[in-house]
Order: structure tokens, then sequence, then C-alpha cells
């Protein structure tokens, strides 16, 4: 397998003042982690950024977005980035908080009059936080082939079931909660989810690329989705449409754009400071018991007590991985057209040698 190998300093005046280059013994190490992570987890391709608030940004494109074409993954590649489309979400819920039309803690029948009532009286706050006992995938749902004109038809699929548990009582993670949820910031705004992806993300963060996965279809610069066969070799993915995930698990992106989105959430101009502050605060139980998540991103600290959040992505063909250090202004994008299992160990990896 052909691979390609990138190591690229962008400077990004708008974010801060001109950068110095990263020095020889930390361009060689971050040079050897992306070659060690290609490796490890035997992927077909895998693109990686890391972008700092400073203007200084790496990334590091290897291996093939099209194996049988001998298409090279290349910085424009785009990549299923799976569950952290939950985080577009959360975004776009506190930026309608924000604005002043979305209340995190009335219940969503005030967007959504005609849901069936074990669902009327939960919040969007819940949602966001895994806390409202919605279930998650059931038996053969993962791999969806059926295609949904709105996120609203979506809901179908899962809105007949009763809640797994009282509405706040137990930490549940749910791709159908984020579903949800996305189902009220569009009734909330009076805007479908793909225009609020573009005018509440992606615009205002200036992601180019990013956006959703056409229902039953690829974009033209997106990786071939990878699965292994029974021999062990890589083959494409059956087809999948995610017009039934869009606001949990539809989103397309780059690696650069992904790391550049990580940044922006967190720094000054995109979010008021207190409205921030709600990403980064962990949700408890009605028992008062904590969670690790507060707005869709899972809150931890790494040795030194330095505060990240995170979240990864697990779709048909393609694994994702994002890290920021929200303080220090650090954010860390991987991306694969496999279904690996690299994470937040690889991701802090990087993030170390970016740290200042």
């Amino acid at each position: 397998m052909s691979r390609l190998v990138l190591a690229v300093l962008l400077g990004l005046a708008a974010c801060g003042p001109a950068a110095a280059p990263p020095s020889p013994v930390v361009a060689e190490r971050s040079d050897s982690l992306a070659e060690a992570l290609y490796r490890k987890f035997d992927l077909p391709g895998v693109s990686i950024a890391v972008a700092r608030g400073d203007g200084q940004s790496w990334r590091w494109q290897i291996g093939q977005a099209d194996l049988t074409a001998g298409r090279p993954v290349v910085r424009t590649t785009l990549f299923r980035v799976g569950s952290v489309s939950k985080m577009f979400t959360a975004s776009i819920a506190v930026r309608l908080v924000a604005a002043g039309k979305l209340n995190l803690d009335a219940p969503i029948s005030r967007y959504i009059p005609s849901l069936p009532a074990p669902y009327r009286g939960l919040t969007a706050r819940l949602l966001a936080g895994h806390l409202a006992g919605v279930r998650h995938y059931g038996a053969g749902e993962f791999e969806n082939h059926t295609r949904y004109t709105s996120v609203a038809a979506g809901l179908a699929i899962f809105l007949k079931d009763t809640l797994l548990t009282p509405p706040g009582t137990r930490y549940f993670y749910s791709t159908y909660g984020y579903n949800l949820l996305g189902a009220v910031l569009e009734a909330a705004s009076g805007r479908s989810y793909a225009d609020l992806i573009e005018g509440e993300v992606a615009r205002p963060l200036k992601l180019a690329r990013t956006g959703l996965e056409p229902g039953g279809a690829m974009s033209a610069d997106q990786a071939q989705p990878y699965t292994r066969g029974d021999d062990g070799k890589y083959q494409p993915s059956h087809p999948v449409d995610l017009s039934d995930r869009w606001p949990a698990g539809g989103v397309i992106s780059s690696a650069e754009e992904l790391a550049r989105f990580g940044l922006g959430v967190f720094s000054p101009g995109y979010l008021p400071e207190a409205i921030r502050a709600l990403l980064l605060t962990p949700q408890h139980t009605t028992s008062g018991a904590p969670t690790p998540v507060g707005l869709g991103w899972r809150i931890a600290k790494d040795s030194l007590g330095r505060r990240y959040v995170h979240h990864g992505g697990a779709s048909t063909g393609g694994r994702a991985f994002i890290l920021v250090y929200p303080d220090q202004r650090v954010s860390v994008a991987i991306l694969s057209n496999s279904e690996a299992n690299f994470g937040e160990a690889e991701a802090l990896a990087f993030a170390r040698l970016a740290l200042p």
C-alpha cells in the first residue's frame, strides 16, 4: 500500500500572532506518531490535523482514499465523522440558546407538540447530555438503507418505543436522543438541520467543505469507506444511507476543518463565555451523581490537571476522533476510512506535542 506523509505549518494570522515553527525534535516525533498510528491500526488511509490558537497547525495525510483507484488521501479529503456529528448539534443548540430561540430546560413539547406522551416532558439539556432515557440503535439499525427526507421523518424509527429509564436518572448514550434534539432545533429555529449546520457552524467557523453526507450518496471528494472482510483484507463497505441520523452521525469533514471546528467552538467570538461554559459543565443525574458529559462533549483532565474535551465517532467504513484543550487552545482531529479503534490515547499523544 503506497503512503504519503505530510507535516505542514500553516500561518493563520487571523488566529493570532505568527507562530514559530516546531522544533526539529517535535516535528520528528509528530511525524513518527502519525506513521505509527497508520501502521498500528493498518489503515487504508488516515488524515490527522492539529491546530493551535496561536496560528500554528500541523497536518498529515497517509495512505489511500480509494484503494482501487489509487487515489491518495489529501488535505481536502472528506470522511464520515460518525458520532462526532453530535458535537455539531450541541454547538447549534447553544447558539440557539444564545440567540434566545431555545430553552434548554423547557419541555420539548413546546417545540414539537405532536410528540408521544413519554417524550413530551424531555428537555434539550437531558437529550444533549444522554440523560433522557431514549434508546440507542436496535438490531439491524446501524446500517440503514431507507431514505428519509427530513430529520423529523426519521423519528418514526424509535418514537413508538417507551423510554428506557425515567428522565434524568441514568446516563445512557443515545444516537436517537440526538436525532430528537436535532428535530427540536429545527422546530425552535424554523430552519432545516442542513441550514443550521451551514448557518450556525460551517459559515461562522469558515468550514467550507464540512456538511451533511447526501442521503444515499457520497461526496465526490469523500474517501471510500472500507470494512475488513473475513480474509482480513479491506473491502468497500456496504452502501448505507445516513439520512436516518443526520444530527447524530451524518456529518462529513476533513481533518483540517474538524480540528478548526474544535478550536473555533471554544474560542472567543463564536459563543458568549457564559454559554460556552455550558459545554464544559458536567451534568448530574437526579440522584446527584456526576456524568462525564456536559452538552455533548465528554469532559476529562490529563495527568497535570488540565481540562480537555473529546468525542469519538464510528460509522460504516469510518472512524473519527476529536480532542480539544479549550484553555490551552489546542485541537486534534483524526479521521480514517476504516472502522479502526484509535481514539483518546492517540489524540492525546498529538495534543501533548502541541500544548504550550
